[in-house]
């Protein structure tokens, strides 16, 4: 049996250290109408009195960064409907991290658009400015990009052999995409046309379960928090 608890936010606001909790095995509970609630029965209806192991749990506070996107605006002609969308992903820390600032050396993102309104392509996916300075100017050691459908999927290691870290206890962009809108479906349109970008967890077009992450200098990785982004596509002559 697999049960899932939340905490108390009030409870653990402020806390930096691990917080215990205790479970317990409950034999006669006041809350249920049965005096047996601790049994398990045989094929031949025998009820057994199991031995019992309570448990303390520690819960651990774990840093928190954010993945979101750096407010953008895109446009088309409503002749062609020909246009593009510039969208910049960007990661910060949260202050309140026991090891804030955080020495952070890759990461790996997926991030999904409306595949019936725009279109990218390899070629117009990069590592952000500040991403490219790494290692004296020549970038991450390791950078991988590429689409599977309606995704953009990144990885990256800052370097396998230097102390090439980043913090960003600023929110610091990471990777720049260039979208192309797809013409027939803006062709006519005279208004602002609205499009979502939406972070993937863990996405059935790669071979990865967990598709968003923030991995330290210590190799501890962090899933971090993500901000959805909708972007107006506006129109021009």
């Amino acid at each position: 049996m697999l049960i899932d608890y939340e905490t108390i936010p009030a409870v653990f606001i402020g806390q930096s250290d691990a917080v215990p909790v205790d479970y317990f095995w409950v034999e006669d509970s006041p809350l249920t109408t049965t005096t047996n609630d601790v049994l398990v029965v045989t094929d031949g209806a025998l009820g057994i009195n199991p031995l019992t192991v309570d448990a303390e749990v520690l819960i651990h506070s774990f840093p928190i960064f954010t993945y979101q996107t750096s407010p953008t605006t895109g446009s088309y002609s409503t002749s062609t409907g020909v246009g593009s969308v510039n969208l910049a992903l960007t990661l910060v820390e949260d202050s309140g991290n026991p090891t804030y600032p955080t020495d952070i050396s890759g990461f790996n993102l997926v991030l999904s658009h409306d595949a019936l309104a725009l279109t990218t392509t390899v070629a117009s996916i990069g590592p952000s400015a500040v991403l490219q300075a790494l290692n004296a100017g020549a970038g991450p050691t390791f950078w991988f990009q590429d689409t599977q459908g309606d995704e953009v999927v990144i990885g990256s290691i800052f370097s396998f052999t230097t102390l090439a870290v980043m913090q960003f206890d600023t929110e610091k962009e990471v990777v720049l995409i260039d979208y192309e809108t797809i013409p027939a479906v803006f062709i006519g349109q005279t208004g602002p046309v609205s499009v979502d970008f939406i972070w993937v967890e863990d996405s059935p077009l790669t071979a990865t379960t967990n598709d968003l992450l923030v991995v330290t200098d210590g190799a501890q990785g962090i899933t971090p928090l993500t901000v959805d982004a909708e972007v107006l596509i506006t129109a021009s002559p």
